[in-house]
C-alpha cells in the first residue's frame, strides 16, 4: 500500500494520502506518520488492518523519501 505525506503550501498543512486518496491533514509530518503507525490515519482501508501489519514504519524516520 503506497502512503505519502506531502506539504500543501497553499493551505500550510501536511497531507496524508494512501493510494492517492487524501485521508487527513496534519500540522506537522510527525503527527501524520504517528497516525499511520497507530492505524488512526482516517483511511479505513489502512486503519482496519491494525494488528495484522508487520514492519510498518515506527516513526517518520522509517519512511522512504521519494
Amino acid at each position: 500500500m503506497t502512503m505519502e505525506i506531502h506539504f500543501d503550501s497553499r493551505n500550510n498543512w501536511f497531507v496524508l494520502s494512501i493510494r492517492n486518496m487524501i485521508c487527513r491533514t496534519y500540522t506537522n509530518p510527525i503527527d501524520a506518520a504517528d497516525a499511520v503507525y497507530l492505524h488512526v490515519s482516517g483511511c479505513s482501508e489502512w486503519d482496519d488492518l491494525k494488528g495484522t501489519i508487520l514492519n510498518s514504519p515506527v516513526d517518520i524516520f522509517d519512511w522512504e523519501n521519494s
